[in-house]
């Protein structure tokens, strides 16, 4: 049972603060929220994305200042239902996104099983990112539910260049791609 008090109402449920020192944090798992910076502070891999540094997309309007260029460290962060996943990517070696099934003999080589992908509708073997040069790709490998960048549904084997802060959908699981 926690010793905290419960809110009052909605904009004291997003004000709620706890000391980052508090003994009860690591027991709890809570965010805390620094009022000295204005930033939220998740505890283990959780990302914290900021309204600030990364602009939303609505509708067809594309990212202003997005970069397609992976640079030099080749790590694209995907950020999944506010879970982290780190991948460095290799020219010639391409990632496949999608989900674990005891009956497929292939696996994915990022499984989104943990994110509801099954529920969501995530097929086996969904899209595929790869590198040409320093630039990254997805390609939709023909998936049941379709592979959506900007709300637009890909066409499937077709490599479509990913811009650095794109959100894509497969199936109706969200995933945010980032550059490092």
């Amino acid at each position: 049972m926690s010793n905290f008090p419960p809110p009052q109402d909605e904009s004291e449920k997003s004000t709620m603060e706890l000391p980052s020192t508090s003994p009860d944090a690591d027991k709890y798992n809570v965010d805390f929220h620094d009022t000295r910076s204005d930033t939220l502070i998740k505890k283990h891999d959780t990302a914290v994305l900021s309204n600030k540094n990364l602009p939303r997309r609505y509708g067809n309007a594309p990212i202003q200042g997005g970069t397609t260029s992976l640079g030099d460290n080749r790590e694209v962060i995907l950020v999944i239902r506010g879970m982290v996943e780190r991948l460095e990517m290799q020219e010639h070696k391409p990632v496949i996104l999608g989900r674990f099934d005891l009956k497929s003999r292939n696996a994915p080589t990022v499984d989104l099983t943990p994110y509801g992908a099954a529920d969501r509708g995530v097929s086996r073997e969904h899209a595929s990112l790869h590198l040409e040069g320093d630039r990254l790709y997805i390609t939709d490998l023909r998936s049941t539910n379709g592979t959506f960048l900007a709300g637009k549904r890909l066409d499937p084997n077709i490599p479509t260049v990913i811009r650095k802060g794109d959100e894509l959908v497969l199936g109706r699981l969200t995933v945010q791609i980032l550059f490092r």
